[in-house]
């Protein structure tokens, strides 16, 4: 879906007044990623998809990435990939509401003990992963964003990998 400039320019503005005093170029990613998704959590009661992106040299942007259904979320990440190969980034943060279960045989969004909430994946071009999450609480008052917790090895939700891996990177 491509935004008008007028349309950029709007959400642009909504982005800043939901980050308050954070700034993406600064800090620990994985830090950075959840203060931003508590931010905007606090603010809206969601988050859109996003995505931090580091280069080789040091430079960050932030990925705003709107979808409406599955095949734009996967066109989203093919173009990802491709731009990640393409522009020496070498660290990212994805920070999403998913569904996420106990590991085992279901997709998270069809588990039985399924439940939402907010991750911030961060991966790096070497393999490396970390994931955080914080579980979404609804009641009749709205949306609530509970304690963050390290989910690197207990949560089952879909990932995605938008680095080549290792071994095909070098070669």
């Amino acid at each position: 879906m491509k935004l008008t400039r007028r349309e950029r320019r709007a959400q642009e503005a909504e982005l800043r007044k939901s980050l308050g005093d954070i700034d993406p170029r600064q800090g620990d990613l994985m830090v950075v990623g959840k203060r931003i998704a508590s931010a905007f959590f606090k603010a809206d009661g969601q988050i859109p998809p996003m995505f931090l992106v580091e280069k080789s040299d040091g430079d960050r942007r932030m990925i705003i990435t709107p979808w409406t259904c599955r095949e734009e979320k996967y066109a989203t990440y093919a173009k990802l990939r491709e731009m990640f190969r393409d522009s020496a980034v070498v660290r990212c943060a994805h920070l999403a509401e998913v569904w996420a279960c106990t590991p085992g045989d279901f997709r998270p969004s069809e588990a039985p003990d399924r439940r939402e909430i907010v991750m911030v994946h961060v991966s790096d071009k070497n393999g490396g992963e970390f994931v955080a999450s914080a579980p979404i609480e609804r009641d009749a008052d709205g949306a609530q964003l509970g304690d963050w917790e390290d989910a690197t090895s207990v949560t089952q939700f879909l990932q995605v990998a938008l680095f080549d891996p290792p071994s095909v990177a070098n070669n």
